[in-house]
């Protein structure tokens, strides 16, 4: 009996076992399917490169002449699952091999990680989001002082700060002459969380210094507009209505 040649093109796989190279007329032969390849699936064995008709199985008993062979192979693809806390925010379909692509996500003051890395994929793959605090996110100090009218706060100084996103800061009282904080005003607010958008303001409110004035009359009577006190900053009129029995008033 004839006996033929058979070369299997395993086209870049392994045959484990059961390899075949040579049939008998007559007899044919077996052609197994133990054969591997990483990150692909085996399709089967045909007699041509395009694949075209059906998977070939075995040789039949009236074949002849020798024979070759090509493994097909269909390439592996796997899910890959990126989250952001419990949220799934994208899922992709990644091809043995290849790089999935991770989506835009954003958050004020934070920088974006992952857990782990999503290029060369062997494996369904879930990724998660690491955010980390910022330490350069902006926010500001203002320092009001008490206008002349004594009736309302002017912006003296506004400091631009950075720190740590959502970290508690506090601000920090300047030394001004003639000015004294005021830590009771309503409106102050000396402390906060920096926000990650940098929309953090803290304000301080600075009241004019008071003194005591004291007018000596040296037997003299001030009738009217007596000055008792005046604030750093603010022109006081002293009193002229002053009188003295048999003396002419000539000032302070």
């Amino acid at each position: 009996r004839n006996k033929y040649n058979v070369k299997l093109n395993t086209n870049g796989g392994t045959i484990n076992s059961g390899n075949v190279t040579n049939y008998t007329y007559g007899i044919g032969a077996q052609i197994l399917t133990d054969i591997t390849r990483t990150g692909y699936t085996f399709g089967g064995w045909y007699d041509n490169q395009e694949f075209t008709g059906t998977a070939v199985t075995r040789i039949g008993t009236t074949d002849t002449g020798d024979k070759t062979y090509y493994a097909k192979w269909t390439i592996n693809q796997y899910t890959v699952t990126f989250k952001n806390g419990t949220e799934t925010v994208k899922t992709e379909t990644v091809n043995y091999g290849s790089s999935a692509t991770a989506p835009d996500l954003s958050k004020a003051g934070y920088t974006l990680s992952w857990d782990k890395s999503f290029s060369n994929i062997t494996g369904d793959l879930e990724v998660n989001s690491i955010w980390t605090a910022n330490t350069n996110t902006p926010y500001k100090v203002e320092h009001y002082k008490l206008n002349t009218s004594l009736d309302d706060y002017d912006l003296e100084e506004t400091e631009n700060l950075t720190g740590t996103t959502d970290t508690q800061v506090i601000a920090i009282s300047k030394n001004y002459d003639g000015f004294i904080e005021n830590t009771g005003y309503p409106e102050r607010v000396p402390s906060g969380n920096i926000a990650g958008d940098g929309s953090l303001v803290l304000k301080l409110y600075y009241d004019r210094s008071s003194y005591t004035v004291k007018l000596n009359t040296n037997g003299g009577t001030v009738n009217s507009g007596n000055v008792t006190s005046y604030r750093y900053g603010v022109e006081v009129t002293l009193p002229t209505n002053v009188t003295k029995t048999g003396h002419q008033f000539e000032g302070w």
